[in-house]
């Protein structure tokens, strides 16, 4: 069973909306639109795992991605998580061109790709540390100490070629790292391995609800990331046709003076990017400010009319998001 969909990463949204709301020819622009290709590309490949996952024994498995626990005074985050009464299986996911060599000796992986080298940290490493966060996460939380949780490295790439340094723990990584279709195999043989229940139903029934209790989105604070200020960020409405903030409010729908394009919804956008980027709450006042339009009754419409949750009332009144999303344009 799915308990918890893929959910796009904060830092894709965000490097989206960017784009939106900074001027082309702005330093930091190429920065953020190689990110932004580097995000869509891994989170492609993140979603890829769910045709691989659906053929495997749906009995007793427990689906959730995108996890991200509390760990003492810090966080640690799951691409995968499969678990069942028998084991528990993480799933880091890497979506890496080329060959890759894993090295074993200085925990490092090294990817070739047309005679170019770069260096990774090793994801095995990763891995094996969410494995330890989530072993204490679960006698925090549930004094469980014995349950077996295995961990793999999957490549979504079909193509990328997975390789390991001369002297590093051959037989080790190829039982770590693999392609998505070899997931089942894998889960199959520690289905034989653990034929009996190493954990309560009961106790599973327990742990799955404070898994997606206690699962806290990341949300990334972009000046940091690109020492941006908020003067860069620019109001008004995007139009997804040319590309340009020039669309205006006119007789209930907006317009685009530039290329002519209609939208009913247009504002939707404009307010998840001032969310995202200006401030995690929005008043009536800001929106009218950021959309560009001068009527405030509207603005509070639109922005009741937008599945915000209002917080407070009257002159206090303002709006927030649900917690994450789950919707973006990939193209």
């Amino acid at each position: 069973m799915l308990h918890k969909k893929h959910t796009i990463p904060s830092r894709l949204l965000l490097d989206q909306a960017l784009m939106r709301r900074i001027n082309y020819d702005h330093p930091a622009y190429p920065t953020i639109s190689r990110n932004h290709n580097w995000q869509i590309a891994g989170y492609k490949g993140e979603l890829g795992i769910e045709f691989y996952l659906r053929h495997l024994p749906q009995e007793n498995l427990h689906i959730f991605h995108n996890l991200r626990l509390p760990n003492d005074s810090d966080f640690f985050e799951m691409d995968t998580l499969l678990l069942t009464p028998y084991f528990a299986l993480i799933i880091e996911i890497k979506n890496i061109a080329g060959t890759l060599y894993f090295d074993t000796i200085s925990n490092q992986l090294i990817r070739d790709q047309n005679g170019k080298e770069t260096g990774f940290p090793s994801p095995i490493l990763q891995v094996e540390e969410h494995k330890g966060n989530f072993e204490k996460w679960l006698f925090n939380q549930f004094k469980i100490d014995s349950f077996p949780i295995h961990y793999l490295v999957a490549i979504s790439e079909q193509e990328t070629i997975i390789d390991v340094i001369e002297g590093s723990d051959r037989e080790g990584v190829f039982q770590k790292v693999m392609h998505f279709p070899s997931i089942k195999k894998r889960y199959l043989t520690l289905l034989q391995q653990h034929p009996r229940k190493n954990v309560k139903v009961q106790t599973l029934h327990k742990i799955i609800p404070t898994l997606l209790h206690q699962h806290k989105p990341f949300h990334p604070a972009f000046p940091s990331l690109y020492s941006l200020k908020p003067t860069d960020i620019l109001s008004g409405v995007y139009c997804n046709a040319c590309k340009q903030l020039t669309m205006k409010r006119m007789h209930g729908k907006w317009l685009c003076y530039s290329c002519g394009q209609t939208s009913l919804d247009a504002h939707i956008e404009a307010i998840d990017d001032f969310l995202l980027l200006v401030d995690r709450k929005i008043t009536t006042r800001q929106c009218m400010a950021f959309i560009q339009i001068d009527n405030r009754h509207l603005a509070n419409r639109l922005l009741i009319n937008s599945s915000l949750i209002s917080v407070g009332k009257k002159k206090g009144r303002y709006f927030v998001k649900e917690p994450e999303c789950s919707q973006i344009n990939l193209k």
